[in-house]
């Protein structure tokens, strides 16, 4: 699920902090699904609301939630909420048991690492500029 979740004055929409979406967000995504919401970060009081938000999915989907800074674009921040497989999914693909398993940053990063591969095979003309932007943003990566 992709959000643009910021209003022209740089917050979060409240109809996308509310409960009811969170919860309904959170019961159509699959084991391993994500979010990928970018917000504004450029002011205290937009990080304020970026760290409530991501505690926000954090609740409503039970796992770990990881911000890209996005290089160029600085006033900007990418969350990445990923949500829990369960341990049968997990174990299945190699993962941890437990109740839920999360997605780590290092798989994360390397998922980043195959969407760039992948983009610029089709798309060589801009192969570099969309690596760099990506193994940039990659190197942002940290949990929030």
């Amino acid at each position: 699920m992709l959000l643009d979740a910021y209003d022209a004055c740089g917050r979060v929409p409240a109809h996308l902090q509310a409960p009811l979406f969170l919860h309904a967000l959170a019961a159509v995504l699959a084991p391993g699904g994500a979010v990928v919401a970018n917000l504004f970060h450029g002011s205290a009081a937009a990080r304020a609301a970026c760290a409530a938000f991501a505690a926000a999915l954090r609740a409503a989907l039970g796992g770990a939630v990881h911000a890209l800074r996005v290089c160029g674009h600085e006033d900007n921040l990418v969350l990445v909420a990923i949500k829990p497989m369960a341990a049968a999914a997990a174990a299945a693909t190699g993962g941890r048991g437990g109740r839920g398993v999360a997605v780590g940053a290092a798989p994360l990063c390397a998922r980043l690492e195959l969407a760039a591969e992948a983009a610029a095979a089709r798309m060589p003309s801009v192969e570099p500029p969309l690596l760099m932007s990506l193994r940039s943003n990659a190197e942002t990566l940290h949990e929030v």
